[in-house]
Parts: structure tokens; C-alpha cells; sequence
């Protein structure tokens, strides 16, 4: 693949994964707010100026952005309290009756509805998600797998515990090994932590307590990554395909999506206590990173027609909307002001003792919010651009 193809695919990737997933987070808020009767002045898709635009029988403007970067839903009225990126001299307010967005301002609405409508985007997020994971079980199934330790690598951790090559994976951390997923999320998040693994060797089973290695490695996309890390060569072989029926896949679709807010809140915890870097987490350039290079590796691969290819990049950028959408959702929950969280909070507070925070301290704590996710963005971005290996280039500039 030419240089150029590249460096257009990446953020062409990026656009269409966070389109998607911040479009479905705002639809969310909208619909929400439309239920409790809140006027909607707009609705975009992307930022900046409109290059298309249409109103709707209820006065509310669809827009359609030359920057195509998410989008934002703007409520009349609505004063900061969901995320709001609209025109503050066109809320609508100052509008001849006849064209004004139809319904009540959104400060109208009830401390218990603002609270739903702000509820209502990661939401939306999750059933995305469920959703994505569910056709995903349809059509590719949730494979039974028999693993089994093909390798130990020489002074490795899983070499000093003892494991062996044939070695066939039971059980890890108490959870049934018949994934690959189950044993890479365990050890993977477990560096400097025990880990306790049940193995079949012949007709004995053998219990090892292990401690994965923090390492820094590159994997299949060639992404930089510190993880825990025990040097072992996995053998796979699919016991069952198990192609689920509708019912079954939702089901696996909500099982899915909850593993992955478990893993993120895990995350999370490590990350407070110290024991995993802020760097763990991605930002843009991660996620342009992996959406790039399942790109370029998916379509680079030998011996597979276009069709295959372009269906397995289907595929696989569905399951990465899916992780970015619960993980978009999980961050809104986060109780911080300028986030949906932190709208629960404020409207929780106001519900239960009648009256709302000041003015000044609603600022103040946004504007703290504010500079402390910036210095967040810059410190995890540097991690990104160290991950995608920006960072060799810049230094040879």
C-alpha cells in the first residue's frame, strides 16, 4: 500500500468510527429530550459551518457540518448542562414564534428529566454496542476453543511457574479458558499481579500461580503496548463455531458489553491505585492508530480475494465501534461537571434538596474540570504518538 493510501486511511478510519459512535451518543440526548416535550434547536453531525441543512416539523435544524468530527445536539435553553456545541445567539430563542423550536426550554424540564436525557447517551452508546455484538454473533459465532501452550520462551515467567508445552488451558483467574479473549484479558491485566492457572497436562490437571511481567511489546498491528506478559505461544484449534440464534446473540451482545465495561472499571482501578500508567488509556491518535492498522493489515493480506478482505474489515471495524462505543459511554459516567456523570450529580443534588448549585460554583468546577481533562488529553496523546511510534519519526525530523 502506497504511503499516500496510508496517511489518508487513518483519518479517514477515525472519522468513521467516532462519527458513528458520538452520532448514536447525541441521537440518544435528542430522543430523550424530545420524550420529555425539551424544544431542540438543532442537531449536528460534525462541526463547523453547515454545508446541508433541513428543518424539521418541529423547527429543530439537522445539520450536516463541513468537519466531519461526531456532532452535538442543542436544546433551547439548555445553558451548559449536556454538552452543547451550538450557536448561543441562534438557540432559538430569538426567532419569530412561527419558526422557534417547538416545546419547553430544557431548564424547564424536571431535575429527574434532565437527569434521564443525560442518562440517555451512554445509553445509547451500550445498545450500540449490543447491538454490534449481537450481529457479531450471528454471523461469526462465539467460537469454543481448546488452547494449549504450543511454546515457553526461555527465561520467561511461564518457564520459572513451570509450564510445559501441551499444556491445555482449564481455567484462569477461576474463569472457564475455552477463549483466547478469557486468557489474554486476564494476563494482560494482571502485570505484577498473581495470576492462578489450571492446566491439563495428560490426564492430571496442574494448578500454577503465576506473576505476568509488565512488557513492552508490539503487537499484530504493529502498536506499541505495555501489558502483563508471561512468554507463551498459544495453539488454537475451534471446538465449536456456535452461531448463535437472535435471542442467544442478544444475550451474548449484553454479556459482551458488560465484560467490556468490567474490564474498563478494572482498568480504572489499577490505574487509580497506581499500579497501571494514565498512558494505558487511549485518545485520538490511538484510537486513528488501531483503526488505521486493522485497516492496512486487512486489506495487505496474501492470498485472500478483495471480497474476503473487505468483509473481514467490516467485521472487524463493527467490533471496534463496538469497544469505542462503550467506551465513550463509560466515560460520560465519569461524575466530572462538563461530563453526563456530572450532570446526574448537579441535577441529583437539586432533585433531593430543592434548589440547584450557584451559578459561580457550577463555572468554577467546569473550568477545573476543563483544564484537568486538557492536561489529561496532552499526557495520554504523547502516549499515543509513543504507541504508533510517531514519536521515532518526530526525533528524526
Amino acid at each position: 500500500m502506497s504511503l499516500l493510501l496510508q496517511s489518508l486511511l487513518y483519518p479517514v478510519m477515525f472519522v468513521i468510527v467516532i462519527s458513528i459512535v458520538i452520532v448514536i451518543h447525541e441521537l440518544g440526548h435528542y430522543w430523550a429530550g424530545r420524550y420529555f416535550g425539551a424544544a431542540v434547536e438543532s442537531f449536528s453531525m460534525g462541526f463547523g459551518k453547515s454545508v446541508y441543512e433541513k428543518t424539521d416539523k418541529n423547527n429543530t435544524r439537522w445539520r450536516l457540518n463541513w468537519l466531519p468530527l461526531g456532532g452535538f445536539v442543542n436544546f433551547v435553553a439548555e445553558d451548559g448542562l449536556i454538552e452543547n456545541g451550538g450557536d448561543v445567539e441562534s438557540d432559538g430563542r430569538n426567532l419569530p414564534p412561527e419558526k422557534q423550536p417547538k416545546g419547553r426550554p430544557f431548564t424547564d424540564l424536571s431535575a429527574g428529566a434532565r437527569i434521564i436525557v443525560a442518562l440517555a447517551g451512554p445509553f445509547a452508546n451500550f445498545i450500540l454496542a449490543i447491538g454490534i455484538f449481537a450481529v457479531i454473533g450471528m454471523v461469526l459465532g462465539d467460537p469454543v476453543q481448546r488452547l494449549s501452550v504450543h511454546s515457553v520462551f526461555e527465561d520467561s515467567v511461564a518457564e520459572e511457574a513451570g509450564l510445559q508445552p501441551g499444556d491445555i488451558f482449564v481455567a484462569v483467574n477461576g474463569r472457564a479458558a475455552d477463549r483466547q479473549k478469557v486468557i489474554l484479558e486476564e494476563i494482560k491485566m494482571s502485570a505484577n499481579d498473581e495470576v492462578d492457572i489450571e492446566v491439563l497436562r495428560g490426564a492430571e490437571t496442574v494448578h500454577i500461580t503465576l506473576t505476568p511481567r509488565r512488557e513492552t511489546l508490539q503487537n499484530e498491528l504493529g502498536i506499541t503496548e505495555r501489558t502483563g506478559y508471561i512468554g507463551v505461544e498459544l495453539a488454537r484449534q475451534i471446538v465449536d463455531r456456535n452461531h448463535l440464534n437472535p435471542v442467544a446473540a442478544v444475550g451474548y451482545g449484553v454479556s459482551e458489553t458488560f465484560s467490556t465495561i468490567s474490564s474498563s472499571v478494572n482498568m480504572l482501578g489499577r490505574i487509580v491505585t497506581g499500579r497501571e500508567s494514565l498512558q494505558q488509556l487511549s485518545g485520538p491518535v490511538g484510537i486513528a492508530s488501531v483503526a488505521g492498522n486493522m485497516a492496512r493489515t486487512t486489506l495487505e493480506a496474501e492470498q485472500v480475494g478483495l471480497g474476503t478482505r473487505l468483509y473481514m474489515l467490516l467485521m472487524s471495524n463493527l467490533q471496534l465501534i463496538a469497544f469505542i462505543s462503550v467506551a465513550v459511554g463509560f466515560f460520560n459516567l465519569l461524575p466530572l461537571p462538563i461530563l453526563d456523570g456530572g450532570v446526574v450529580v448537579i441535577n441529583t443534588y437539586e432533585a433531593v434538596t430543592g434548589k440547584g448549585l450557584s451559578e459561580e460554583l457550577l463555572l468554577k468546577s467546569k473550568f477545573v474540570t476543563l483544564l484537568f481533562l486538557a492536561a489529561l488529553a496532552i499526557f495520554i496523546t504523547l502516549g499515543d504518538f509513543e504507541e504508533a511510534g510517531l514519536l521515532e519519526v518526530f526525533r528524526g525530523l
